[in-house]
C-alpha cells in the first residue's frame, strides 16, 4: 500500500513528446506516487516514450460509460464529450481521482505537460520531499490551490523549454484583486473583447510604469494587439483530496461546489511554460480545433490566428519581437521592479537528466 501524504498527477495530452518525458521525470524525482496519462488523439511518439515507466499509467481518454455511477455534472457535459478536449479532461480527472483513492493516494492534481510543480513556497533551490509539503495541511482542507508563474522566454529557444526558460512573472495578489474588479466594471460597460484587452494593457502598463512591454503588433496588418500581465492564464491549478473528490465537480483549474463549497488553502507554485519558443507557439495553436479558439479572449485569439494562418517564419518574427523579451536592460528593470523571479534549479535538473540519456 502506498504511504499517506502522497500525491498523484493526471495529464490529458495530445502530441506532447517534447515535454511529457521530462515533466514526468521531474515529478517522479519529486516523489509523485502515480502519474495517469490520458492520450487524446495523440499521433506522435509520446506514448512510446513513457510506456512502461514505473509509476506511470497510460490510457486513452476515458469514455463516459467507463465511469462508475457518474455524478450529475458529468451527465451534463457528456453531450460535448466528442467535441471538447476540456470535457474529456474533466472526465479523465474524475476517473483518475477514483483510481488514486483506490490506491490509497491522498492527493491528486490535474496539470499539463508545460507545467511543473514546486512544492516549496520559496521556489528557490531544489526538489523537496512531498511529506514536508502535505503534512501540515489540516484534515479539514479539501483542496490546495497552487498559483501559477508564467515563463518569460528570452530567445527562440533550443527546443528544450525547461532548460531555456528560467525567468518567471511574479504574482501580486492585491494588484490582481484590483485588476479583476476593474475588468469586471469594464465588461459591464462594454462587451467588445478588444476593449477588455486594452483595459488589461493600460491597467498593468500604469501599475508597473511601463516596465513590462505588452503592446504587440500584428506582423502583417501592423494592428496593435494589447496584452495584460498574463499571456496564458492568471489563476492556479489545484490538488484535491481524493477521499472527497466526488463531493465536488472538476472544472479544469479547480474543484467547485456541488452540495457544499470545498475548503481551500493556497500553497506552493506551478511554473507554466506557456509559449517558450516559436515552434511550441505554432504547434500549440495549430493542433487545436476551431471550437477552442474563442474570440472572447482577444489576445489569445490573435495569437491563434497568427500561428495558424501565417508562414512559420512570419510567426517566428512575431514571437521574437513581441512575446520573447531578450533586451537585458528590460529584464534587469523588471527584476528591480520585482516583476521577474529567476528559478534555475529546474534547468540544472533537466541538464543533468539529458546528460544521462542515450545519445
Amino acid at each position: 500500500m502506498i504511504h499517506q501524504n502522497t500525491f498523484a498527477i493526471t495529464y490529458t495530452v495530445k502530441n506532447e513528446a517534447n515535454l511529457l518525458p521530462d515533466a514526468i521525470a521531474y515529478h517522479l524525482a519529486m516523489g509523485c506516487s502515480r502519474i495517469y496519462v490520458f492520450f487524446d488523439g495523440t499521433t506522435d511518439n509520446s506514448r512510446e516514450l513513457i510506456q512502461g515507466i514505473d509509476r506511470v499509467v497510460c490510457a486513452d481518454s476515458i469514455s463516459p460509460g467507463a465511469l462508475t455511477s457518474p455524478p450529475k455534472w458529468v451527465d451534463e457535459i457528456v453531450p460535448r464529450w466528442g467535441e471538447s478536449m476540456d470535457v474529456r479532461k474533466r472526465i479523465n480527472t474524475l476517473f483518475a481521482a477514483d483510481q488514486a483513492k483506490t490506491e490509497g493516494i491522498e492527493w491528486l492534481i490535474n496539470i499539463d505537460p508545460d507545467e511543473l510543480l514546486i512544492l516549496n513556497d520559496q521556489a528557490t533551490n531544489s526538489l523537496k520531499k512531498t511529506e514536508a509539503f502535505f503534512t501540515p495541511i489540516s484534515a479539514q482542507v479539501d483542496q490546495i490551490l497552487i498559483p501559477n508563474l508564467e515563463a518569460i522566454p528570452t530567445s527562440d529557444g533550443s527546443g528544450k523549454p525547461y532548460i531555456d526558460c528560467t525567468l518567471f512573472l511574479e504574482r501580486f495578489p492585491i494588484t490582481e484583486l484590483l485588476w479583476r474588479f476593474s475588468l469586471g466594471i469594464c465588461r459591464k460597460i462594454v462587451s467588445n473583447p478588444k476593449y477588455h484587452a486594452w483595459a488589461d494593457y493600460w491597467f498593468y502598463h500604469l501599475r508597473f510604469r511601463g516596465a513590462l512591454p505588452r503592446l504587440m503588433k500584428h506582423p502583417v496588418t501592423q494592428e496593435s494587439i494589447p496584452a495584460g500581465y498574463f499571456l496564458g492564464y492568471s489563476n492556479h491549478k489545484s490538488f484535491i483530496r481524493t477521499a472527497v473528490a466526488r463531493d465536488f465537480k472538476f472544472n479544469i483549474h479547480r474543484w467547485e461546489k456541488v452540495t457544499r463549497k470545498p475548503s481551500n488553502t493556497k500553497k506552493g507554485k506551478l511554473l507554466h511554460y506557456d509559449l517558450p519558443s516559436t515552434e511550441y507557439f505554432c504547434a500549440k495553436f495549430r493542433q487545436r480545433p476551431p471550437a477552442m479558439l474563442v474570440k472572447a479572449f482577444y489576445c489569445r485569439y490573435q495569437f491563434a490566428q497568427i500561428a495558424r494562418e501565417l508562414p512559420f517564419e512570419t510567426a517566428r518574427q512575431f514571437f521574437l519581437n513581441n512575446i520573447c523579451i531578450s533586451d537585458t536592460a528590460i529584464i534587469n528593470r523588471m527584476k528591480r521592479n520585482g516583476i521577474l523571479t529567476e528559478i534555475k534549479f529546474i534547468a540544472d535538473f533537466m541538464k543533468e537528466r539529458a546528460s544521462h540519456l542515450p545519445k
